[in-house]
């Protein structure tokens, strides 16, 4: 599941360029305290770059394809 998620979220922020955790969840129809831990793991991870609460997709993700 928690690959799914990170699947669904990498798929989003290639659409969406910049987006907080309380968006990305109503966006996607999913609870925000999943989102936002995940969010979290995948900015520890370098997938996405958080600011401000603001995650957008690191360079290195868009570089890989991730």
């Amino acid at each position: 599941m928690a690959d799914d998620l990170r699947e669904t979220l990498l798929a989003y922020f290639a659409i969406v360029p910049s987006a907080c955790a309380d968006m990305a969840a109503s966006d996607l129809g999913l609870g925000k305290r999943e989102v936002q831990n995940m969010l979290h793991k995948m900015d520890d991870d370098g997938d996405l770059l958080m600011r401000n609460s603001w995650y957008r997709l690191s360079e290195r993700a868009k570089q890989y394809g991730k």
